[in-house]
């Protein structure tokens, strides 16, 4: 995983849900968000685009999901 922007990683969860974590330098913890976008099958396999902002998902469905991992307050536009 490349990581060009910021400190971060994607890692999937159960019951069909992604989370995109940074790390708060202020508080000295990683915080986490859940990507929004409903999935309809468990996730298998995630991987950063080279822009880190992007975000692909392998599901179980035997479909492939991209979903931003824009993060407002710390990734710059």
């Amino acid at each position: 995983m490349s990581c060009l922007c910021r400190p971060s990683f994607a890692q999937q969860l159960m019951r069909r849900t992604i989370a995109v974590c940074s790390f708060d330098e202020e508080n000295n913890w990683w915080v986490s968000k859940h990507i929004k976008k409903p999935l309809r099958s468990t996730v298998l396999s995630i991987d950063w685009h080279p822009n880190n902002v992007l975000l692909a998902a392998g599901a179980a469905d035997a479909k492939a999901y991209v979903y931003s991992a824009f993060i407002k307050g710390v990734d710059a536009k």
